[in-house]
């Protein structure tokens, strides 16, 4: 992304995607964290948009970004992050998860249902995707 620089020596936040993609990810949650623990959300999200826009493609960017979006109080924008990075179809489930969470408490029942439902098809075994149904007086656990 950043050609001019020696990839292997590069530290700035806002060239974490010269690096490798696991020290390029390390190196933009420590910034994100280290933006958000400080208050300073706004870097934090311009960290992200950057990092969005330089790999498009990587659900769990997106996912990071829509997370900040969310509790910076976007919440447009968070799901529609979230929205994206689920539609990758990179089988990050906390994405999904998360989508499913933000439809529900943005009152969007009928799409909080359909991001569960997804959920479930991506998570047979576990417990958690019909856990959101519960809501909506769907669960299907078995009566004692």
């Amino acid at each position: 992304v950043y050609p001019e620089h020696d990839s292997s020596r590069c530290r700035r936040p806002d060239h974490a995607l010269c690096l490798s993609h696991a020290q390029g990810h390390r190196l933009l949650d420590r910034h994100v964290l280290a933006c958000l623990a400080g208050g300073n959300a706004s870097k934090a999200l311009e960290y992200l948009n950057r990092a969005v826009e330089a790999a498009p493609d990587v659900a769990s960017i997106r996912t990071q970004l829509a997370i900040a979006q969310l509790s910076h109080g976007d919440t447009e924008e968070g799901i529609s992050e979230l929205q994206q990075a689920v539609d990758l179809g990179q089988d990050l489930v906390v994405a999904d998860l998360l989508l499913a969470i933000a439809l529900l408490k943005k009152g969007e029942y009928d799409k909080a249902l359909a991001a569960a439902d997804a959920l479930v098809g991506k998570m047979p075994d576990s417990p958690v995707p019909l856990r959101l149904d519960q809501p909506f007086g769907r669960c299907e656990c078995p009566s004692l």
